[in-house]
């Protein structure tokens, strides 16, 4: 399977979550499925966004022309505003 392809038809697995109440756990109850998967993207967004501020924006500084540094720096704002979107979207009306 080529890498990002996720096979859909094989078998019915329930995903593996985490939480610190119950540790690992598979489960298929969908406000779990997406607590989980907010609270690992809004870590995944504070990760982007210390990258940001102390190493990237520091770095576009010191060469404003470079443009790898531009290139990535547009590629970090993208993913920030995408997952401060999903982060802070409302839950789906049950």
């Amino acid at each position: 399977m080529p890498h990002g392809e996720w096979k859909l038809d094989g078998p019915r697995w329930r995903p593996l979550i985490w939480a610190r109440e119950d540790g690992y756990r598979f489960t298929g109850d969908p406000h779990a499925l997406r607590t989980f998967e907010l609270r690992a993207l809004g870590v995944k967004l504070v990760e982007g966004r210390r990258l940001l501020s102390a190493t990237v924006g520091p770095h576009a500084k010191l060469h404003p022309r470079e443009r790898f540094v531009q290139y990535l720096l547009n590629q970090l704002m993208a993913m920030e505003s995408a997952l401060d979107m999903l982060v802070t979207s409302p839950p789906p009306p049950e």
